[in-house]
C-alpha cells in the first residue's frame, strides 16, 4: 500500500475521532456534564436522540484521544529520519505554538466571561493549570509535545518494560499530582504507535480472521465495561483492551476510508489542528450565549455540534486565501512557510 493511500486512512480516522470529541464536548457543554459519562441519563430527560448520543459518547470515550494519541505516534519515525534538528523544529512549530497561542486565548476568554459577566477576580491559578497540561483543550497539545520529545531517548528500550513502568504510574499516581496520572496513561498509546512504526508492523496488511475476531471481542469488551461500570475513560484496565481493538479499527478505516462518504472526515482530519482549538474556545462563549436566549439544553446540543464542525470549517477554507492569511496565526509562526494543519 502507498504512502498516500496510508495516509488517506489514517486522515480518516483521524477525522472521525475528531467529530467524536467535537459531540462529545457539545454534549457536555450543553448538559453541564462530563462527556465521558458519568452523569446518570435519566437526569437530563432526554429524547431518543440525546439518548443515543449519550450512549455514543460513554462507549467511545475510551477509545477517542487514544486513538488520537496512537496516530501521533505513527510519525516519531519519520520525524526523526529527517533529522533532529528538523524534528524538534517541526514540533516547536507545529505544537508548542499553537498551545502557547490558544493557551494565552483561552485565559483571555475564560477571564473576561468571568471578570465581565460575573464580576469574579482575575484567577492567575489558570496560567499554571494551562502550562502544567491540566488546562482542557490545550492539555492534548502539551501531552503531545512532551512524548515528541521523550520519544527518542526511550524508543530503543524495551517496549513491554517502557509501556508497563508509563501505565503503573498512571495507576499509582493520585489525581490530585501536580502532574497527572493522564500523561503516563496516553504516553502508552502514543509509545504503542511509535513502536508499530519503527517496526514496520504491518498495520495496513489484513490480519487473520481469528486476530480479527479477538479485536472484536476487545471492542465489544470495551463497550460493555464502558457502559456497565462506573470506570474513567482513562481507567489503566482499559489499556489492553484498546490497544487489541487497534487491528480491527485500522482494518475498518483503510476499508471505509475509499468511499464518498469519507471524503468530509478526510478534510477534517487533514485540518484536525483547527477543528480542535477552534470548536472548544467557541463553545465557551456560545454555550453561554445560547443559554441566554433558550433553556432546551436538546436544542443548544444541536446548535453547539453544528457550529463545531461548521465555524471550523468555514476557518479552514478562509485561512487558505490571501486576504484571510492572517488567520494561520493561530496555528503556525508567521515565518513559517508550510502551515500546519494535523494534530501530528
Amino acid at each position: 500500500m502507498t504512502d498516500q493511500s496510508r495516509q488517506s486512512w489514517i486522515d480518516f480516522l483521524r477525522g472521525v475521532s475528531i467529530v467524536l470529541v467535537i459531540l462529545g464536548h457539545a454534549y457536555g457543554f450543553a448538559f453541564d456534564a462530563d462527556a465521558t459519562a458519568v452523569q446518570p441519563i435519566e437526569e437530563i430527560e432526554p429524547g431518543v436522540i440525546i439518548e443515543a448520543v449519550h450512549g455514543i459518547n460513554k462507549s467511545v470515550a475510551p477509545f477517542r484521544m487514544e486513538i488520537m494519541f496512537l496516530l501521533s505516534g505513527l510519525f516519531v519515525h519519520r520525524g526523526l529520519a529527517k533529522g533532529t534538528g528538523r524534528y524538534l523544529q517541526g514540533k516547536i512549530n507545529n505544537i508548542l505554538y499553537p498551545f502557547i497561542i490558544w493557551s494565552l486565548l483561552s485565559f483571555a476568554l475564560r477571564q473576561s466571561g468571568a471578570v465581565l459577566a460575573k464580576g469574579e477576580p482575575l484567577d492567575w491559578e489558570l496560567v499554571l493549570e494551562m502550562f502544567l497540561g491540566s488546562a482542557a483543550a490545550t492539555w492534548f497539545l502539551y501531552y503531545l509535545f512532551i512524548y515528541y520529545l521523550v520519544a527518542p531517548l526511550v524508543r530503543n528500550l524495551n517496549a513491554l518494560a517502557v509501556m508497563g513502568v508509563s501505565l503503573l504510574i498512571a495507576l499509582f499516581l493520585p489525581e490530585d499530582s501536580i502532574v497527572s496520572p493522564n500523561l503516563f496513561y496516553f504516553f502508552v498509546y502514543f509509545y504503542a504507535g511509535d513502536y508499530l512504526a519503527r517496526n514496520e508492523v504491518g498495520i495496513t496488511s489484513r490480519p487473520a480472521r481469528r486476530w480479527l475476531t479477538l479485536s472484536l471481542a476487545a471492542v465489544a469488551a470495551t463497550f460493555v465495561v464502558a457502559n456497565l461500570t462506573g470506570k474513567s475513560s482513562t481507567w489503566p484496565g482499559y489499556v489492553p483492551l484498546v490497544l487489541a481493538s487497534v487491528p480491527l479499527i485500522f482494518q475498518a478505516a483503510i476499508s471505509l476510508s475509499h468511499y464518498r462518504f469519507a471524503e468530509p472526515f478526510k478534510y477534517i482530519g487533514r485540518h484536525s489542528m483547527v477543528f480542535y482549538l477552534v470548536h472548544f474556545h467557541m463553545y465557551i462563549a456560545l454555550a453561554y450565549l445560547l443559554e441566554m436566549f433558550t433553556s432546551n439544553e436538546a436544542a443548544i446540543f444541536f446548535l453547539l455540534f453544528i457550529a463545531g464542525l461548521l465555524v471550523p470549517l468555514c476557518i479552514s477554507i478562509a485561512r487558505r486565501r490571501e486576504s484571510m492569511s492572517f488567520l494561520n496565526v493561530l496555528f503556525s509562526p508567521p515565518r513559517q512557510t508550510a502551515t500546519a494543519t494535523r494534530l501530528s
